[in-house]
């Protein structure tokens, strides 16, 4: 490996792997980031989501779940009241990854609610 790293890389070598990768990039179809508009649902009277809420859904959509998912939903009620729904998955998981999901949720918000 040493030997190596005394020579230095031929600039067309380097063009030849930046575009192997450029057309690599181009070619795979990576999965799009979900939204909170995907995995949150305002069932109160107000009219936008509140800080802490938003913070808590931006907290599960980073957190780690089977598959990479993320098959729940959350739903607020009454401003401090939230519902949080595992969505069918065919591989399963779902209910695992809603209590993740749950636990990074309750520390985002870093506010209290209750669960519904």
């Amino acid at each position: 490996m040493r030997q190596y790293l005394d020579k230095p890389i031929e600039a067309e070598k380097i063009e030849a792997i930046q575009e192997c990768i450029d057309r690599c990039n181009r070619e795979v179809q990576h999965p799009q980031k979900k939204t909170i508009a995907d995995v949150a649902e305002d069932r109160s009277t107000t009219r936008s989501f509140p800080d802490w809420f938003v913070r808590g859904v931006e907290a599960a959509l980073l957190a780690p779940t089977a598959v990479n998912q993320q098959k729940f939903k959350f739903f607020l009620y009454d401003d401090h009241c939230v519902e949080a729904v595992a969505k069918f998955s065919l591989i399963g998981y779902a209910h695992l990854d809603l209590g993740i999901a749950k636990y990074h949720f309750e520390v985002g918000a870093g506010e209290d609610f209750d669960w519904i």
